[in-house]
């Protein structure tokens, strides 16, 4: 099976477009902006507890494929849904680390995305 017929699930891209900061020179809210759909393959890597001062919570590693071309960045935010529109992975899930497949010559047509989950 090829990596491009296994991308049955879609993942819905947003972007943070804010750039201003606010008088105490601290970043505005953030602007966030729907970049597009694409096809992708998502599934859970790892889930870590973690237990900061008061507060506990667990955060799930997501690996993600998809196309070479698509327009995903570090810090963007994905939602994955199946192909009938049911939610996979509820978002945000944020998008930490790209990385292409292959080595050097290679004629990938995807990639891998490194992500994190808060539950």
């Amino acid at each position: 099976m090829s990596a491009r017929s296994s991308m049955t699930m879609r993942a819905t891209v947003t972007r943070n477009t804010g750039t201003g900061t606010n008088d105490w020179n601290r970043p505005d809210p953030a602007l966030l902006t729907e970049v597009g759909v694409i096809a992708c393959r998502a599934w859970s890597k790892e889930k870590k507890d973690v237990d900061d001062s008061n507060k506990t919570g667990v955060i799930e590693g997501v690996a993600v494929l998809i196309p070479v071309a698509a327009d995903v960045k570090e810090r963007d935010r994905l939602e994955v849904r199946d192909r009938l529109g049911f939610l996979q992975f509820g978002g945000p899930i944020y998008v930490e680390t790209l990385r292409p497949m292959g080595g050097s010559g290679s004629r990938a047509n995807h990639r891998q995305l490194f992500c994190k989950r808060h539950l």
